[in-house]
């Protein structure tokens, strides 16, 4: 991939991260364990995602597997007072990285009506 076209959230190795940052209507610390296992169950019931190359305008029909982008499950990397914060560690780039975060992002919200629907995202991998 041409450099040109990598964008500026992937590091020099190919690595990228994104983190999903939640203001709650309670104390962030008691969603934290919650969250982190509803993420656990998002990624077991969705590890493969099944599309055809016409439907993504690819080459290469599915079942794409999770694993084969990320290293694992979105994970809470701040838990205080009314913020909460969930991370997301990508082993490559990917232009479909979007097509697997967007639905988890809705679930959890579904999941958890108390995380405020204004997420704001993140790429900054050194920030907590």
């Amino acid at each position: 991939m041409s450099a040109r076209y990598i964008p500026s959230m992937v590091r020099a190795d190919g690595t990228f991260c994104v983190i999903a940052k939640f203001k709650t209507a309670e104390e962030a610390a008691a969603l934290h364990d919650p969250v982190t296992d509803w993420c656990k169950q998002w990624v077991a019931n969705h590890q493969h995602w099944q599309r055809t190359a016409e439907e993504i305008n690819i080459d290469k029909n599915g079942p794409w597997d999770y694993f084969a982008i990320f290293h694992g499950p979105p994970y809470v990397i701040k838990a205080e007072d009314r913020e909460l914060w969930v991370r997301l560690d990508a082993r490559v780039y990917s232009y479909w990285w979007r097509d697997w975060f967007a639905p988890m992002m809705v679930g959890l919200k579904s999941a958890f009506p108390t995380l405020k629907a204004d997420g704001k995202l993140s790429f900054d991998c050194d920030e907590v």
